[in-house]
């Protein structure tokens, strides 16, 4: 089970991370979840492993100028990681460097935290190696997930941080108050461990993070981010 901070059940830190997009107003709900298609579509540019330019994304995606300039202006203001030249390079999958490497087909990227390692194989429809550290060990963590689950994990002991919106994390409103990509207040707080008691070591300095085992932050990632895309 997980470690339950502030009394917390697994099923209660689901609910508060679906709330984000559960709790908006009913317009800005459906505008997000209308953008689910592009977002899935700029993942999959991402994982060929090139920066997006706003004339990729028009050409790529049939995008209007108008369309395609109100998208990068959302990125702009904190939705997406970009470079210095304005191109998108990071959206939950990124082409910098994090502390967790996702490798697919042959390819060497990276997630913005451990928790995006579970959903992103799903969206992109491929298999991905998974490859961190313990920040309290430094040992390595090895994951392998397919699009319909769980490979492979080692040691079998791993388990994860997670941060908990309303507790532990207040997320953005999509406008990146707090921040874009693996130092986001999110992500940052959210890491692979070599086994729970590595883990209850590193969480004493973040009150409201959980631990959750691989299985649990799978479940996660499949009812927040997976289930909604079908």
């Amino acid at each position: 089970m997980a470690e339950q901070v502030k009394d917390l059940s697994v099923t209660e830190v689901i609910e508060a991370w679906k709330a984000q997009i559960d709790d908006l107003p009913e317009e800005k709900r459906k505008q997000v979840e209308g953008g689910q298609a592009v977002t899935d579509t700029l993942l999959k540019i991402l994982a060929e492993g090139n920066p997006i330019s706003p004339q990729m994304m028009r050409d790529r995606i049939h995008l209007d100028s108008e369309t395609t300039d109100k998208i990068f202006h959302q990125l702009h203001n904190g939705a997406g990681e970009l470079d210095e030249d304005g191109n998108l390079v990071g959206l939950a999958l990124s082409l910098k460097q994090t502390p967790h490497r996702f490798r697919v087909n042959s390819r060497d990227l990276y997630a913005w935290c451990s928790l995006d390692t579970f959903f992103l194989p799903g969206l992109l429809g491929e298999t991905a190696e998974i490859e961190s550290t313990c920040p309290v060990t430094n040992e390595p963590i090895r994951l392998t997930i397919g699009p319909d689950g769980i490979q492979s994990y080692d040691p079998p002991s791993t388990v994860l941080s997670i941060a908990v919106p309303g507790q532990s994390c207040s997320l953005p409103d999509f406008k990146g108050k707090h921040g874009v990509g693996a130092e986001s207040e999110a992500c940052r707080q959210m890491h692979f461990f070599r086994d729970k008691e590595a883990a209850a070591t590193w969480v004493q300095d973040y009150p409201g993070v959980v631990i959750f085992t691989v299985q649990e932050a799978y479940r996660l990632a499949q009812e927040n981010w997976l289930a909604r895309r079908n």
